[in-house]
């Protein structure tokens, strides 16, 4: 959580949870036929190749507010000293 770590008053989620799990999105699907689909073939796919370990040197907005979904957010550079 290094970026939480370099940037305090901006906690992941808004603070809304005591323990948040660094991940990846891989699909965000409504039909639930088709997330077990994706997420058998992404299992399969994935074997034996997870954990993937990276250092992340920088971070860009992604929001979920329709009005601004495609949005280009500039990617922020992550420099912090603490």
């Amino acid at each position: 959580m290094a970026v939480w770590n370099c940037y305090p008053d901006t906690p992941p989620f808004g603070g809304r949870y005591s323990n948040v799990v660094p991940h990846l999105t891989v699909a965000q699907l409504a039909d639930d036929q088709q997330a077990e689909q994706v997420s058998a073939e992404f299992e399969r796919a994935a074997r034996r190749q997870l954990p993937i370990r990276v250092t992340a040197s920088e971070i860009a907005l992604m929001d979920a507010d329709e009005e601004l979904a495609g949005a280009n957010h500039d990617p922020v550079g992550l420099v912090c000293g603490r």
